[in-house]
C-alpha cells in the first residue's frame, strides 16, 4: 500500500498517484496493475441491480434474478451469470442446466477463498477456498463494475 511521506502529498501506490484522501484509502484496495486504485464496496444485504451480492447458502441463480429484477425469467439469470466479472466464478452447469448455460454457471457452493481482494482480483477463475462468491449483479443496461 502507498505511504505518505508529507501531508500535502498524495499516497503513491504501484498504480500510479491516488486521488484519494488517506481516510479513503484505507477503504479502498488495489487490483490489478491497469485498474488502479478501486473502491472495494461492502456487499449488499440482498440481491440488488448495480451492486456486489455475497452469495448466501440457499441461493439459486433464479432466486437472485428475481430479488435484483423483480424477474426470475432465463433473461435475467443470463445477465448475471454472463456479466464479465462473474465468470470467474463459473463451473460447469449441473446436467439438467446444461442447456441453460453451456460454457458454465456460477457456482452456488462454497468452494472460493474467503478474502474478496483476491476474488475480485482474479480475472479467469478466482482462487479455491471454502467460502461463496461476491458476485456483481449487473444493471439492466450490462454495466461491468470496473
Amino acid at each position: 500500500m502507498g505511504r505518505l511521506s508529507e501531508p500535502s502529498q498524495q499516497p503513491k501506490t504501484s498504480a500510479g498517484t491516488a486521488s484519494q484522501s488517506a481516510g479513503e484509502l484505507f477503504s479502498s484496495r488495489i487490483l490489478r496493475e491497469g485498474i488502479g486504485l478501486v473502491l472495494v464496496p461492502a456487499p449488499a444485504d440482498t440481491p440488488t441491480s448495480g451492486k456486489f451480492y455475497q452469495i448466501k447458502s440457499g441461493d439459486t441463480l433464479f432466486g437472485i434474478a428475481k430479488k435484483a429484477y423483480d424477474s426470475g425469467s432465463m433473461e435475467a439469470a443470463r445477465r448475471i451469470n454472463d456479466s464479465r466479472y462473474n465468470r470467474r466464478f463459473w463451473r460447469t452447469a449441473p446436467a439438467s442446466e446444461q442447456k441453460m448455460f453451456p460454457d458454465g454457471r456460477i457456482s452456488f457452493s462454497p468452494r472460493f477463498n474467503g478474502d474478496l481482494r483476491l476474488q475480485m482480483e482474479s480475472e479467469d477463475s478466482a482462487p479455491t477456498g471454502t467460502s461463496f462468491a461476491m458476485i456483481w449483479i449487473p444493471p439492466v443496461d450490462g454495466a461491468e463494475p470496473f
